[in-house]
This record gives structure tokens, C-alpha cells and sequence, in this order.
């Protein structure tokens, strides 16, 4: 046991414990065990490194300063303490208010199953502290695995969310047709409730629309997707295209016109060091002096979506947010595709903020709530391949401040028995189990002895 120097205090404070024989035996309220859950979950959830590249670090850094005499947690036990710590923030009580909006979308895997995930934040927080979301901003209200989510399934997780938090002031989603049903079936019966619709996914769309009604950009990436298989396992492959990809393709565009870009004044100056002849770039990007019209027509349009983005998640949508935006974009404008594209999205802006009050801003983004559902599929890595598994409360124990009471009285009062008892209740055999089950069964039976 290591005794630090008081704090400011003037406490003296036991912050270290050297290898208790079990970390559930260790006595409650010394800093080394609650500092250490903290480490480890900080480096899993925020790092972000997996489970075992955390516990590695920790042992080594635990060796260099300590010698062996530190025995540090497994992976497994890392995983235990965020699923706990996961669903303790799902289960939690919370606070019911008249000001808060709640963020929703589905997430899918494997298998028919769809995890359908709701997460909250106040309005006077938002406001008092006015910013793009981030993961701790937010709190998870519900995280509930399920096969069928019609509109009147979502009403009925809306109905029993409001059981917790009270009727929300908005609840923001990217616009899906079930997510619609279910707001609408919902202000049918509490119409204070705003439909707020995502300023990303809208701005994705509207993009999309113009760009695929150009001609020239199916043709430009016709040729940038047939340049990159000509330069694949050449050595003229640190110069192919980045490719799009199959999801929110129009919203991952700007890699694919930056290339474009530097492509284009690579060709038109010197190249000396990449020992690759020029003759031979220009001869197989010679189709891209084809398009540097088009090209910086399209940076335009991108330029005006991403002003429009930045706008809405610092200011969300508000009485003013229209005009405001429109001086933004002003100097933007003079040229006919993006002028129209201005049109659209500040109409759409316009109409959302209409259900704001006098004084009032409400959230315009879920990308926050985009990237939280990114985190839980890599924090579930390749076991996501088996459909969901109880690491989808690593979701939940992301938003949570990693501080040490919280972290403390989440351990204490959630147990494993109480992680397997809802993964059993909520998700059932999982994939892998079905597939043992069903090819025992084919084989004869399970083996025995």
C-alpha cells in the first residue's frame, strides 16, 4: 500500500492497493480500485483501444512503475465493468422535465433483430452551454433490441420512455418512415411534441438529388472507380481515387473531390521524388482535365452543405436561424446548382425551426447519436458478426462521466448477475448459440463424455 502526500485539503489519501487476491474483495473507497475501472474503461471507451490492448497497457505501465507485484484485471473483467457500468446508466432513474428532447434511431447487425436506441439531453443544459452534442452531453432512456418496429411499436417505446423523463419538448431523428409513424401516432395524443428532422441526413439527400440528376458526376465516378482498379497493385496506387461508401456515401463526398483536386495540380507540376514517369499520370488521369469545371462546381455545393451543417449544430433551429443562415451563405451564392441548393436548405431550416418558441433553440444533429452507434459496433468488434451481444450496453456506458462516484456507486449497484439476467431477457440465444444448437442437432446430438 502506497500513502500519497495530503491534498489541498490536507487529507491524506490511500490511493493505491498492491494486488488484492480478488478485485470484488478489494475494500470499497480506496482511489487505486476505482482509478484503475476508470483507466481501463477511459482507454476502451474513449481511446479507443479494445479490451486487451487496454488491460496490456495497464499491466505495462503497472510493471515499469511498480515492478510485478500489481495484478491488473483481464479483458474479461474490463467487459464486465462497462457492461455494468452500461446498464446501470439505462436503469438509472432520471429526471423528469418539461424541456427535454430525445434523439432516436435504429441500429442492425445480423439476423432480423434491430436495436432501437433513444438517448436524451435538456434543453437548459444545451442552451447554457451552447455547442455541437458530444456523447457525454447526452443520457441513454432506452436501448431495446427487438425484430418488428412498425409505427405503433415505436409509439408504444415512446409511451414508456415518457414514464421516465416526462412528455419530451422534440424528439430528433434522421426522418426514417417508421420513426415518422411512430412521432405522429405519438402527438396524437401529446401534440405539444416537435417532429424534428436531422440537418445532416436532409442535407445528404437534397445532395444527393442534384448530383445524381448531373450527368457529368455519374460520369466522373465511372472514371475515378475504373482509374482506381487500373492503378490497384501498380506502382501508380498511392494515387488511385479513394472509393465512397455503400452507406452515407453523400456525406463522405469531400475525400473524393480533395483528391479530385490535388490530382489535378500534381499533374500540373512537378512530381519529382514518386519515381513514377509522367507520362504515364497523364496519360491515365488525362480524363480528369475533362471535369475542372464540373469539380469546382460540386466544391461549391459542398461548401454550402457543410456551411449549413456547422450553422445548425452550433445554433440548431431557432426563429431566426433562416436569415441568419442565409447570411452565411450569401457569399456563396452565383451559380445556378448551388443557388438552388441554398433555396432548399434554408427552406428546410425555415420549416424546422417554425416549432421553436420565442426564444427557444432546439437541436438540429444526431450526429452525435450517428457516432455513438458507431462506437458500440466497434467496442463489440467481431462479435457483432453473431448479431447483438450484451457489449451494446457499451453504448450506454459511453455517455456516462468517468468520474469516480459515479463509476463507484454504478459498480456497487449493478452486478454481473444483473447483465446476464437482461441480456437473457433482452437478446436470448445469440446467433452462434442457434448455429451450435442447430449443428449439434444435424450431427446426431450433442456429444457426451
Amino acid at each position: 500500500m502506497t500513502e500519497f502526500p495530503p491534498n489541498k485539503e490536507g487529507e491524506s489519501e490511500t490511493r493505491i492497493i498492491i494486488a488484492p487476491e480478488r478485485w470484488g474483495d478489494a475494500p470499497r473507497g480506496h482511489h487505486y480500485c476505482v482509478g484503475l475501472m476508470i483507466a481501463l474503461m477511459t482507454l476502451v471507451l474513449s481511446g479507443p483501444i479494445s479490451l486487451r490492448g487496454a488491460s496490456y497497457a495497464l499491466q505495462l505501465i503497472f510493471q515499469l512503475l511498480f515492478g510485478d507485484q500489481a495484478r491488473l484485471p483481464c479483458a474479461n473483467t474490463g467487459r464486465l465493468w462497462i457492461q455494468r457500468l452500461g446498464l446501470y446508466e439505462l436503469t438509472r432513474p432520471k429526471e423528469k422535465a418539461n424541456d427535454w428532447v430525445w434523439l432516436a434511431d435504429h441500429t442492425i447487425q445480423l439476423d432480423s433483430v434491430q436495436c432501437f436506441l433513444i438517448v436524451g439531453c435538456r434543453l437548459s443544459d444545451w442552451e447554457r452551454d451552447r455547442r455541437p452534442l458530444t456523447h457525454q452531453d447526452l443520457q441513454v432512456l432506452l436501448l431495446e433490441p427487438g425484430a418488428t418496429w412498425n409505427g405503433e411499436v415505436i409509439r408504444d417505446q415512446f409511451l414508456e420512455v415518457i414514464q421516465k423523463t416526462g412528455v419530451p419538448r422534440a424528439i430528433l431523428t434522421d426522418g426514417g418512415p417508421n420513426l415518422k409513424r411512430g412521432i405522429t401516432l405519438l402527438r396524437e395524443q401529446y401534440p405539444r411534441v416537435t417532429d424534428s428532422s436531422d440537418i445532416a441526413h436532409k442535407t445528404a439527400l437534397i445532395l444527393k438529388k442534384t448530383l445524381t440528376k448531373d450527368e457529368r458526376w455519374g460520369e466522373f465516378l465511372k472514371k475515378s472507380s475504373q482509374s482506381r482498379k487500373h492503378c490497384a497493385k501498380t506502382d501508380l496506387a498511392f494515387l488511385a481515387s479513394p472509393s465512397l461508401p455503400d452507406q452515407a456515401r453523400y456525406m463522405n463526398i469531400d475525400g473524393l473531390l480533395k483528391w479530385a483536386t490535388n490530382m489535378q495540380h500534381f499533374m500540373e507540376t512537378s512530381n519529382d521524388g514518386t519515381h513514377v514517369e509522367p507520362w504515364r499520370v497523364n496519360i491515365e488521369f488525362s480524363w480528369l482535365h475533362d471535369f475542372v469545371q464540373p469539380l469546382a462546381e460540386w466544391q461549391r455545393l459542398l461548401d454550402i452543405a457543410e456551411t449549413v451543417l456547422h450553422y445548425v449544430r452550433w445554433e440548431g433551429y431557432h426563429a431566426r436561424a433562416s436569415q441568419e443562415l442565409e447570411g452565411h451563405l450569401a457569399p456563396l451564392r452565383g451559380q445556378a446548382q448551388g443557388d438552388r441548393l441554398i433555396d432548399q436548405l434554408t427552406d428546410f431550416v425555415r420549416e424546422q425551426s417554425a416549432a421553436a418558441g420565442l426564444g427557444e433553440r432546439l437541436p438540429g444533429s444526431t450526429e452525435c447519436l450517428e457516432s455513438l452507434i458507431g462506437k458500440g459496433k466497434r467496442l463489440e468488434g467481431q462479435q457483432s458478426r453473431s448479431g447483438f451481444t450484451r457489449m451494446i450496453l457499451a453504448m450506454a456506458a459511453a455517455v456516462v462521466k468517468p468520474v469516480r462516484d459515479i463509476i463507484q456507486t454504478a459498480l456497487e449497484t449493478v452486478k454481473t448477475r444483473d447483465v446476464d439476467e437482461w441480456a437473457q431477457e433482452k437478446l436470448g440465444p445469440s446467433v452462434q448459440a442457434r448455429r451450435r444448437l442447430a449443428f449439434n442437432n444435424a450431427a446426431g446430438g450433442t456429444k457426451t463424455g
